[in-house]
């Protein structure tokens, strides 16, 4: 399946861990720190908190960048789902386009809200959004690589709201 022609082609990243990492910062800063995208005429801001041992890069840089490891309870740097960083706030910015799908679900869950899906159906890629009253929060973005995942956005989808 190709990629939709807004999108560039994925990251490249070879090499040293450190020096990818360094080199998406770079992307993320540019792209949410420095030049602040929006969604639905609202700021979109990720999380700004710098964790002890975060190497000074905001909490939201590595969930970005890093997936779950149920082996130590921690986050593991992820080339695949780094890969896509740069997709991020074009698809934020593009949501008019044919081949995303925005949409809004009630969570259900208080602490959680009401959060803005920006979903890349056809290639399997999300952006989750909390909505706030004067801005945007971004919560996560990630490719759907299992079967599950995907069955669940769509229920997701099936149940947004109208």
């Amino acid at each position: 399946m190709s990629i939709p022609d807004f999108l560039p082609d994925l990251l490249t990243l070879d090499g040293d861990n450190d020096e990818q990492i360094e080199y998406l910062y770079s992307i993320f800063r540019k792209d949410f720190i420095e030049n602040v995208p929006e969604y639905n005429n609202l700021p979109v801001y990720p999380d700004t908190k710098i964790l002890p041992n975060s190497n000074g890069k905001e909490e939201g840089f590595w969930h970005l960048i890093t997936k779950e490891n149920n082996i130590n309870s921690g986050r593991c740097f992820n080339r695949h789902r780094a890969r896509h960083l740069h997709w991020i706030k074009l698809l934020i910015e593009n949501t008019d386009k044919d081949e995303v799908y925005p949409f809004v679900y009630d969570t259900g869950n208080k602490r959680k809200g009401i959060r803005s899906y920006i979903w890349l159906k056809d290639y399997g890629y999300l952006c989750v959004l909390k909505k706030c009253r004067r801005s945007n929060i971004f919560i996560t973005a990630y490719p759907i690589e299992y079967e599950n995942y995907r069955r669940n956005v769509q229920k997701i989808y099936d149940n947004r709201l109208q």
